[in-house]
């Protein structure tokens, strides 16, 4: 075995390799695989619950492009890139699946203290039209590491564009709970929802009877609007908004859009083409993108 270190956006974390080829059995195959790791230690997350009791998980399954898979021990000769495939990648290499290809539908979600989520269904080497309504609108990877991609603008809804040529690259991330983004037009986007960001955890509350806005993102042309349903997380007496201020700057990007935006849209991973499809996700009140 083999000690690693790692760190990513939530702090530094140790893990060990099992160097003996693993496999990984499905309902019809088995596949075989490269030496796996297992994280021994894991950084503290910005809540007051360990990480298990409010995820509900046992580990990650990163589907991000094998360029962002390493290896090594950033103390002991830096980190080693392709030196090994994503699980992902080997499901398409070896032809387990037909494509490269693989699709969230994330469904809903409960609030208050129960976070729950319901419905949801990831799918392997395609996608599943009963998920979704109208057709899939693609968009190019703007560089394949994350799935990232550029947008056109982001504004709340009756006001202008907020970002900057600097902020306008994005991924869409599945493991991301919220919409993130920098700081300051995180701030102007809370100021036009008329809402109070809390000293003690960066969060921004608002009321919950209050009527707000969409969120609107434009891609490629295509506009993806967020209502208030979507961005709003009823605790208690109190609604937050499900937006962080965080600055990615240092990675080349200005957002996240993590589950807010896929939980409203459909998304396709399409690893062969480079390329990201959404449509409006099948809903009480679905309707296809205009």
């Amino acid at each position: 075995m083999e000690r690693w270190r790692w760190r990513d956006g939530d702090g530094d974390g140790e893990g060990i390799t099992q160097l003996t080829p693993q496999q990984h059995k499905t309902n019809t195959n088995t596949i075989q695989h490269p030496p796996n790791s297992t994280a021994t230690s894991t950084p503290p997350l910005p809540l007051p619950l360990p990480l298990p009791q409010v995820g509900k998980f046992d580990g990650i399954l990163g589907l991000a492009f094998d360029e962002l898979a390493v290896c090594g021990n950033p103390e002991d000769g830096g980190y080693i890139s392709g030196c090994v495939p994503t699980p992902f990648g080997r499901l398409a290499s070896t032809g387990v699946i037909d494509s490269a290809v693989f699709s969230f539908y994330l469904g809903g979600m409960k609030g208050g203290s129960d976070l729950n989520g319901y419905a949801g269904e990831l799918t392997f080497g395609g996608y599943d039209e009963k998920h979704f309504t109208g057709d899939l609108t693609y968009v190019p990877v703007s560089k394949a590491g994350y799935w990232q991609i550029s947008i056109d603008s982001l504004n709340v809804k009756g006001s202008d564009d907020i970002t900057t040529d600097t902020t306008r690259e994005v991924i869409v991330d599945s493991g991301t709970s919220m919409l993130v983004g920098p700081q300051d037009e995180m701030d102007k986007i809370a100021d036009k929802l008329g809402a109070k960001k809390m000293k003690s955890t960066g969060e921004y509350v608002v009321g919950c009877k209050k009527d707000l806005p969409d969120i609107e993102i434009t891609i490629g042309g295509q506009l993806y609007s967020i209502p208030k349903e979507d961005y709003v997380l009823e605790d208690g007496p109190i609604c937050i908004l499900l937006m962080l201020g965080m600055d990615l700057s240092q990675v080349g990007l200005g957002w996240i859009l993590g589950d807010v935006f896929m939980r409203k849209y459909y998304s396709v991973f399409d690893m062969d083409q480079e390329r990201i499809g959404f449509a409006v996700a099948t809903g009480e009140n679905a309707t296809a993108l205009a």
